[in-house]
């Protein structure tokens, strides 16, 4: 019975673990987040509406979000070079990160607004690396998160990857292992 119980854990996240897309939040100094964002693939609505300039990602796997974020949209620019090329010549730039947080675990939203709509059958490669201005680390929860509602199943699925700062060991710290 147990070996039914883990394949079942497994198969249910396998689907998940092979996003064509990546969102990756990083703890920065001062309790700033950077953001990057990969994958690439090829936009499938299976005959819904197209994502937009609005990437609506829903209902993630688990609450990324502490209290300190509105349970109503909240908008923070984003500083720094992150962009969806699109059929190999088309840019749309990401310029927002939107949350909302439900009180619901697990219901969750993250939008990406973009400078160029994104349509079904559109190929896709996401690249960059920039900072959330505004929003503090301290109101994520770090760990590993999956949504395959709303636009994230247009895109094959999402991955969002929330990480703290490694602690560096004071220097004190480090002698004595040596010794």
């Amino acid at each position: 019975m147990r070996i039914f119980a883990v394949l079942a854990v497994i198969l249910f996240h396998a689907d998940f673990a092979y996003a064509d897309l990546v969102i990756d939040l990083d703890e920065l100094a001062g309790d700033t987040v950077s953001i990057a964002i990969s994958g690439s693939g090829t936009v499938d609505t299976g005959g819904g509406s197209n994502p937009g300039g609005v990437l609506d990602f829903l209902n993630f796997s688990d609450d990324p979000f502490t209290n300190a974020i509105p349970t109503t949209s909240t908008n923070f620019a984003v500083a720094g070079s992150l962009s969806f090329l699109l059929n190999g010549s088309t840019i749309a730039d990401v310029t927002t990160f939107r949350t909302q947080r439900s009180t619901n675990s697990g219901s969750s939203d993250i939008d990406l607004i973009v400078t160029q709509s994104i349509a079904n059958g559109s190929t896709f490669s996401a690249s960059g690396s920039g900072t959330v201005t505004g929003l503090l680390f301290s109101s994520l929860n770090p760990g590993t998160y999956f949504s395959i509602d709303g636009d994230s199943s247009d895109f094959g699925g999402v991955t969002l990857n929330i990480t703290a700062a490694a602690a560096i060991p004071e220097p004190s710290s480090i002698w004595s292992l040596l010794g």
